[in-house]
């Protein structure tokens, strides 16, 4: 048995093991990469080409180190490690100012979700008791907001995925410099042998919606997901201006020569799987109490994002998009009704820049296609996996 020692901030225990029980006594070098988030990203940078690699992040996160002999929990202790090296900052430090991300980091980030991603994993993951359910033990029970955190510092490469057609787990973006991870845009068909006639059985596998899905279920990885898309959604808003004529353009912060209309179907697509993902674990009992769930997604939230009045005169480092001030707090507003809820947000960004009526109706028309042709898209992922 396990015995729980101390509550702490991402809502992950500390542990110490009983001797009977296998449990993985930390190389004092490993457990101070926490606090030392170069070194972290040192010792986990699989390097840019995906053809090569160190595997250490797979080491690190080997099952057997899920459970700690003593000191923080596995989760927190792993978590903590992996923010660090993702961001250059250390748990603690994310509420600041957000550093640049470097080839280091975003590589470390793609080895991640390779790693927590891949298909088949929790075949091999020792069995575990999850207090909100969730799909497969391929992630370990706590780490989910860890994992969480660190997609949020790249939010827009989750939402606007870059593809650069080199085999590169990450690559400086020309316009900023500001390195981004190359998440695969194309899933890869996986075929098995059925164990009892030896009939293949093929299905469709990425490893980011997977992952993605493998940690929705925890309350507060689900809230700060949310959070982070919501505020992306405000970010891009803050970034389309309208001309003296009342027509909408881009401005400074999107890419060149990108059409104002482009960015309101991309803006959605995260938030539209994460309520794909969020009716499907109500359905099927993999979140069985979904009144509790929401209530935990609204208490772990920062609050509202709002687009601001006057469009801001430089780009922002994509990991302040996430650590974005709250306009308000969640309170009553319904966050959770994610297309209902972005289109108040595009009303009230309209008041704001005075867009006329006959160029509204387009963008709500826009809005509300992007979300669903993200759930379209969500779905059609999950029944071919």
């Amino acid at each position: 048995m396990v015995s729980l020692a101390l509550l702490v901030p991402m809502g992950v225990v500390l542990w110490r093991a009983e001797p009977t029980r296998a449990c993985w006594d930390v190389p004092e070098e490993i457990a101070a990469l926490a606090d030392d988030p170069p070194a972290a990203t040192a010792h986990l940078d699989p390097g840019p080409d995906t053809g090569t690699g160190t595997g250490a992040v797979a080491e690190l996160l080997a099952p057997r180190h899920w459970v700690t002999c003593a000191g923080p929990s596995g989760p927190e202790l792993l978590g903590s490690i992996l923010v660090a090296a993702t961001t250059g900052q250390t748990v603690d430090d994310q509420d600041g100012p957000a550093l640049v991300h470097t080839e280091a980091m975003a590589s470390v980030l793609y080895d991640i979700v390779e790693v927590l991603g891949a298909p088949g994993v929790g075949a091999v993951a020792p069995p575990r008791l999850r207090s909100w359910g969730g799909p497969g033990p391929a992630v370990p029970d706590g780490l989910e907001p860890y994992v969480a955190t660190a997609l949020a510092a790249y939010v827009t490469d989750l939402a606007d995925p870059l593809e650069s057609g080199l085999p590169l787990r990450a690559v400086a973006d020309g316009r900023t410099g500001e390195a981004r991870s190359l998440f695969p845009l194309i899933g890869t068909d996986l075929v098995e042998v059925d164990a009892d006639d030896g009939t293949p059985l093929q299905s469709w596998h990425a490893a980011l919606p997977t992952l993605v899905e493998r940690i929705a279920s925890h309350p507060r990885a689900f809230a700060i997901l949310h959070d982070a898309h919501r505020a992306y959604a405000a970010h891009y808003l803050d970034h389309l201006t309208v001309a003296g004529s009342g027509e909408l353009v881009a401005g400074v912060g999107l890419p060149p020569g990108a059409a104002a209309f482009d960015v309101l179907p991309e803006m959605t697509t995260g938030l539209a799987e994460l309520a794909y993902l969020r009716g499907r674990f109500f359905e099927d009992g993999t979140i069985g109490d979904p009144a509790a769930f929401d209530a935990a997604v609204r208490e772990h939230s920062r609050g509202t994002y709002l687009a601001v009045a006057d469009p801001p005169a430089l780009p922002v480092a994509t990991g302040d998009l996430a650590r974005r001030a709250p306009a308000a707090e969640a309170g009553d507003v319904p966050v959770l009704e994610g297309r209902e809820h972005l289109l108040s947000v595009l009303e009230r960004w309209a008041e704001l820049r005075g867009l006329p009526e006959a160029e509204r109706v387009p963008l709500r028309a826009l809005l509300r296609y992007g979300f669903t042709r993200g759930l379209n898209w969500t779905q059609w992922s999950w029944t071919y996996s």
